[in-house]
């Protein structure tokens, strides 16, 4: 008989199934050390090299681009004054207004900006000529680490540099939008592809001269993207989150929620009694049956007509068979039954904190978000809570 208990574990084992989920985290000192020193290093070569006579200069092309937007408008009004003579004092004033207009929106979005970054640039200068000439060379050389007050000078003048980027990029949508608007007696003043391609130039040269500035490091890619995909093994911590789920026979469906970035759980598992039960009462069924012949007990054969397994093993203990069956199934559905209300108390006890919180306004919203998500649980168990075909099987 022994071969006979080996054989059912292979087909009881060979219906489980199991799920794990697992989440690394990276030392956050070694991205660091690999993502964050070269881009500051990089950054204190440019201020060490730059005069600031020589930073003011990186702006003056920035500044015209950006003129040119509402200079190309300004073109085509004069243009229109020389082919419409009758409307000529209005298309000329039309023109200077913005011309003045460029003088104003360049002078307001580059002056104050541009003086603070040579500010922040003159404070690095000095805080690295203090330091001890060796230190001056490891540093730049990248044997020493730049840390301290010069490290958060850098860390700010790159912050500008991120903020006045998107600034720019946003100032010269608002531009081409205005200027796509301006229409005389009915027709645009000027084509709509030359505002673009005024605004494209801009666009393109702050890019530029920006990343420039910043050491050749692009301002709105994240700079820790290679030093992660690149990181060695040793530096990622294996046992920072698991979700861990298993089922056994049937069909087994496994929901897993994100929680947060890094943070996982497992939300529920739910299987298909029936199909339990099926193979619970045929690996029962058919165990039997064997274990029955094999002892030598005489079994008279029944033909059921099926043409499966089932059939040929139909026999004259096919009473006890179905009662085994009958079995399973209630077997099934019962903890089946026990697990759905588990499942129903765990979506409760999640949303506890939520349910109990005091009553104020702001906690009104997500009192109902708790409560609607209690309800969708139970909706979605609700039927495996019926025991009223329990008499019948």
């Amino acid at each position: 008989m022994r071969w006979l208990i080996i054989l059912l574990a292979v087909v009881v084992l060979s219906a489980c199934g199991s799920l794990q989920v697992q989440v690394d985290v990276i030392d956050p000192a070694y991205v660091a050390e690999q993502a964050d020193q070269p881009i500051l290093r990089s950054a204190l070569q440019v201020v060490l090299q730059q005069t600031d006579a020589e930073t003011k200069e990186v702006f003056e092309k920035q500044k015209e681009l950006f003129k040119k937007i509402y200079l190309t408008t300004a073109k085509g009004y004069r243009e229109r004054a020389k082919s419409e003579p009758e409307a000529r004092a209005n298309l000329i004033g039309a023109a200077q207004s913005l011309e003045k207009t460029a003088i104003e929106e360049v002078s307001k979005l580059y002056d104050q900006p541009v003086k603070e970054l040579i500010e922040i640039n003159q404070i690095i200068r000095k805080k690295f000529k203090d330091m001890p000439q060796e230190k001056q060379v490891d540093i730049l050389g990248g044997i020493s680490r730049i840390e301290g007050e010069l490290a958060g000078a850098l860390r700010e003048r790159r912050l500008r540099l991120v903020a006045f980027s998107k600034k720019v990029t946003n100032e010269i949508g608002e531009a081409k939008g205005k200027m796509l608007e301006r229409e005389f007696n009915g027709t645009p003043v000027v084509a709509p592809n030359a505002i673009n391609e005024a605004a494209d130039q801009a666009q393109t040269s702050s890019n530029t001269e920006l990343r420039s500035l910043n050491g050749g490091q692009n301002l709105t890619e994240d700079p820790f993207a290679f030093a992660i995909a690149s990181a060695p093994d040793a530096v990622w911590q294996k046992k920072y989150n698991r979700a861990i789920a298993s089922g056994y026979l049937g069909n087994v469906d496994i929901a897993i929620k994100l929680v947060a970035l890094g943070d996982f759980t497992i939300k529920g598992v739910s299987f298909d009694p029936s199909t339990v039960a099926q193979v619970a009462s045929k690996v029962t069924t058919q165990a039997l049956l064997i274990a029955t012949q094999l002892a030598g007990v005489p079994v008279s054969r029944v033909q059921s007509g099926g043409g499966g397994t089932a059939d040929s093993l139909a026999v004259s203990t096919k009473e006890l068979a179905d009662r085994q069956r009958k079995i399973a199934r209630l077997e099934a559905k019962m903890e089946d039954y026990r697990t759905t209300l588990l499942e129903i108390a765990s979506s409760i006890t999640r949303e506890r904190a939520t349910l109990v919180a005091d009553d104020s306004p702001a906690n009104d919203q997500a009192r109902k978000s708790a409560i609607d998500a209690i309800l969708v649980t139970f909706e979605q168990h609700k039927a495996r809570l019926d025991l009223s075909g329990l008499s019948e099987n």
